[in-house]
């Protein structure tokens, strides 16, 4: 608790306001990830966001990163524009503590442990979900830091084409066209878009071993179909693929990508008060590197879900739930093992009682890899006011050892600058454990909608590469510190929203910042409704961050802190017919998120719209 009051101290006080998306109002939103269940956000004990499609639309962000670098609580690093490496990291914790979903399939390579989120098409997307703060008591592995959920677009209302082009910085040029709607009980969509841009040379003063410039191209495609029969039961298919290829710095030029998602879900109302949902899903994700050393990485995960929603009385829930998946990995590198399962039960308990609320989880996977882990959490929400919530919450989490980790065959990369390099899987691997504990309270005072939060979490049995490089083990700890406060306002017709963070996240074994982390932020958000022209303004402040010395010799650079402007605008000029503006980086600011690469400066894209 005396960190916690530290933290809360930080938070207070930290620098200049710094630019974040908007915490939204609560009235008309509904939450389905923090409790796989459909809950309304003011009423959820989970720090969470929702990504409406308005607002997707009003970001008009040309990928899934960009469109995510505004939330709080968020760090995102990338190696340069479109299809760069990028990493996302959840609250200071690791890139692969955060589960990403996809319409409820999960979506994550097992061999690197995380998901290709460039090659994601913001395109294709409606909605996303982000709660913060452990889930494995829900969903198991990777969800230490929490969970993103992707909603794929979905049929609704009249018969509805659209296509939309859009052209800007670096020759790129991004191609919609779709179609949506509801006939009778049946809803459709079906959409489709190709991307490619030309691209810049990503390296800091084109220092890489290839200065031409990084070119990026992926072609799309996701379709939804849903049949509302007349006793209540719902059948849905969704499939999402991506396909391109990305050019890289370094010793592969380039990498072709194939990223698909499919599922099939059934929700059966068995009575009025007993609800029985189905999904089966199937994620594949294929890799291909070109270069000084071509590689193929191939992932297909094959997963079953079943949970039965049991309302034993108003405001009272009961949840049982059987989850399974199977991995099995292709390679041109010789995994010792190429396959295992997963089998997990798992029980919630969802109730209010006048002004208390409680949530309560826990959840067994049996791992053929590593046998059983149990994860859980509780959390308890007390109603101040009636616009005043109050909760307190803990979990514990787990992190899988990936295929790369456990079964990467013996391997000799060479000498190189007087130093040899081999590396093999250890077998012997345990998964990463966390804790996490959170205190937040948010309201609405008026016209003005709030929140804030603390949260300490701590990580034992990190997976890390040994000194020399040539395997890893469970060696690591670290502990994370950090706050969020925020605000948003409607005021003379201007939406203004602002939020703060602090992060203080360290390795424990000598108290170092954990590198890739900013550790405090801040944004604005501003936007109105001028007649037909919507325009948006988001400033964004970050302060330094560490990374690794280029020597790799164990020292830690630091880069420099930075702050940027983007603007969006749209004009409707008729029903059918809109034209849109999108500047980033107004002022050229010169930064770098990771060594030796640099970001893109000032971009801007125009587009223009056609939906009937």
């Amino acid at each position: 608790m005396k960190n916690l009051i530290a933290v809360a101290v930080a938070t207070a006080t930290a620098f200049t306001p710094i630019i974040t998306q908007a915490e939204q109002r609560l009235d008309d939103h509904i939450l389905v990830t923090a409790t796989r269940s459909e809950q309304a956000l003011k009423n959820s004990l989970s720090s969470a966001v929702i990504l409406s499609e308005v607002e997707i639309d009003r970001a008009q962000a040309q990928s899934l990163p960009e469109l995510l670098d505004h939330i709080p609580g968020l760090d995102i690093d990338h190696s340069g524009g479109l299809g760069s490496l990028t990493s996302l990291r959840l609250r200071g914790t690791e890139n692969d503590h955060v589960l990403v979903l996809i319409d409820g399939v999960r979506a994550a390579s097992a061999t690197s442990g995380t998901t290709a989120l460039t090659h994601l098409p913001v395109t294709q997307i409606e909605r996303v979900e982000l709660v913060r703060g452990p889930r494995s008591s829900l969903y198991g592995s990777d969800a230490i830091g929490g969970v993103v959920q992707i909603f794929t677009k979905k049929g609704k209302g009249e018969f509805k084409p659209y296509l939309d082009f859009s052209y800007g910085s670096h020759d790129t040029h991004i191609s919609q066209a779709g179609v949506r709607g509801l006939y009778g009980n049946t809803s459709y969509s079906l959409n489709g878009s190709y991307t490619e841009s030309e691209g810049y040379d990503r390296t800091y003063d084109n220092s890489g071993a290839d200065t031409d410039k990084d070119g990026y191209r992926e072609s799309a495609l996701s379709a939804n179909i849903q049949h509302e029969f007349a006793n209540g039961i719902s059948l849905a298919m969704s499939y999402l693929r991506s396909e391109g290829n990305t050019e890289l710095d370094g010793s592969n030029d380039s990498t072709d990508f194939i990223n698909e998602s499919r599922d099939l879900s059934i929700s059966l109302p068995i009575r009025d008060d007993l609800k029985l949902k189905a999904q089966f899903g199937r994620y594949r994700d294929k890799t291909y590197s070109f270069g000084f050393s071509p590689a193929l990485f191939e992932t297909t995960r094959d997963s079953a879900t079943l949970q039965l929603d049991y309302s034993m009385a108003e405001n009272h829930q009961l949840s049982f739930g059987y989850d399974y998946h199977i991995d099995d990995v292709s390679s041109s590198a010789n995994f010792i093992e190429n396959e295992r399962d997963n089998h997990s039960w798992f029980a919630q308990y969802l109730g209010k009682i006048e002004r208390w609320t409680l949530e309560a989880g826990l959840r067994t996977d049996d791992n053929e890899a590593f046998g059983s882990y149990e994860t859980g959490n509780l959390a308890i929400g007390y109603d101040l006011t009636d616009d005043i919530l109050v909760s307190l919450s803990y979990g514990t989490g787990f992190k899988s050892p990936t295929f790369n980790d456990l079964y990467f065959p013996f391997t000799d990369f060479g000498c190189f600058f007087g130093s040899c390099f081999t590396f093999e899987g250890n077998p012997n691997l345990t998964p990463e454990e966390s804790e996490s504990v959170e205190l937040m309270v948010r309201g609405q005072t008026g016209n003005i909608g709030w929140f804030a939060s603390l949260y300490q979490t701590d990580i034992d049995d990190l997976i890390s590469l040994s000194n020399d490089y040539s395997t890893v083990a469970n060696v690591a700890e670290a502990e994370i510190l950090g706050g969020e406060v925020g605000a948003n306002l409607d005021l003379f017709g201007w939406r203004t929203a602002v939020t703060l963070t602090y992060t203080d996240p360290r390795d424990k074994s000598d108290d170092s910042l954990l590198i890739r982390r900013s550790r405090a932020s801040a944004n604005l958000d501003i936007s109105r409704q001028f007649g037909k022209l919507d325009f948006a303004l988001f400033w964004q402040v970050q302060s330094y961050r560490l990374d690794q010395d280029q020597d790799f010799d164990g020292r830690k650079d630091r880069l420099s802190g930075y702050g940027t402007v983007d603007l969006r605008a749209r004009y409707q000029i008729n029903n059918e017919l809109s034209l849109a503006l999108k500047i980033n980086n107004l002022f050229d600011q010169e930064y770098r998120l990771i060594q030796p690469f640099e970001t893109e400066g000032m971009t801007a894209a125009i587009s223009v719209r056609y939906e009937l």
